[in-house]
């Protein structure tokens, strides 16, 4: 017998899918979202870590406030991830709050790590592959190796087009344990530069289509902002890998995000418009883009 899918119990959002791993409520006028533990240190792709995404989606369904909360805080870079993007979300949508427990977490987070003055983010080390296994590396590589379609795509001017680039953070330098975010495999699909332009596009491929994808955007194009614009934090050292070289030497002065898809939640293209209405004028999310377009 095929599992009854579980809908939200809310008027407002009656006919979406609700995620296992992720608490919600309401209150009048406002949309509650409660973080469990598991939520906080999984992915950012997966809907129960995707808080960004289920805020926008209650925006969209008409909801004036939105209000997120946790428990209890888990130890470690995940955690100090999280924090971050709810500092970030919260500081561009007015309607976006924090519980106070919440807040105060944050504030701790930005005075003892994000203030600290010595930061380091990590640099490509390897070649990219020239081949690859998984159908999103595959997709990516096609798209880098045809920038004049991909400009068309993006309706951008990028003369080349560079794939993953990294986005740990460390404090002091890049060591095991000195992470402040995860590094690992953690990466913005591709990038280019156009001017003080830098361009990224996050990309999914074949049946990968959560509402995820607008957290994992959204976090990318503020790690850009703050490390490469605003010089928050530096190279933890030099490389020409990648076309890093070219970003170092580069001043950038705005940052646009894209979603390159083949198949779309339901949901996203309404929680994209309420995204596209971000308060800093320098971080641009630009266009959702179906590899058919």
């Amino acid at each position: 017998m095929e599992q009854k899918k579980k809908r939200f119990p809310f008027d407002r959002m009656k006919d979406i899918e609700r995620p296992s791993g992720i608490c919600f409520s309401e209150n009048g006028d406002t949309f509650i979202i409660t973080m469990k533990k598991s939520g906080m240190e999984s992915n950012m792709q997966k809907d129960s870590a995707a808080f960004e995404a289920w805020a926008l989606v209650a925006r969209s369904k008409g909801y004036s406030r939105v209000l997120l909360e946790i428990s209890s805080l888990p130890e470690g870079f995940h955690s100090n991830r999280f924090l971050y993007r709810a500092l970030r979300f919260s500081e561009s949508f007015d309607w976006f709050s924090l519980s106070p427990e919440l807040q105060k977490w944050v504030s701790q987070f930005r005075n003892d790590k994000l203030d600290s003055g010595n930061l380091v983010y990590n640099v490509p080390t390897r070649k990219a592959k020239e081949a690859a296994s998984n159908p999103e590396a595959q997709e990516e590589r096609k798209f880098i190796r045809a920038p004049a379609e991909t400009n068309k795509k993006l309706g951008a001017n990028v003369k080349t087009y560079y794939s993953q680039l990294p986005v740990g953070l460390f404090q002091g330098k890049k060591a095991i344990g000195a992470e402040i975010f995860p590094r690992g495999t953690a990466a913005i699909d591709f990038w280019g530069l156009e001017d003080d332009v830098f361009h990224l596009v996050e990309l999914k491929a074949r049946d990968n289509y959560s509402l995820g994808v607008l957290s994992e955007l959204f976090f990318y194009v503020n790690f850009v902002y703050d490390m490469h614009c605003k010089k928050m934090a530096t190279p933890s050292e030099k490389t020409k890998l990648r076309g890093f070289d070219e970003l170092l030497n580069s001043q950038i002065k705005k940052v646009k995000g894209y979603i390159l898809l083949q198949k779309s939640h339901p949901q996203l293209k309404d929680a994209f418009a309420e995204l596209k209405k971000c308060k800093e004028e320098n971080m641009c999310f630009e266009r959702i883009i179906s590899y058919e377009d």
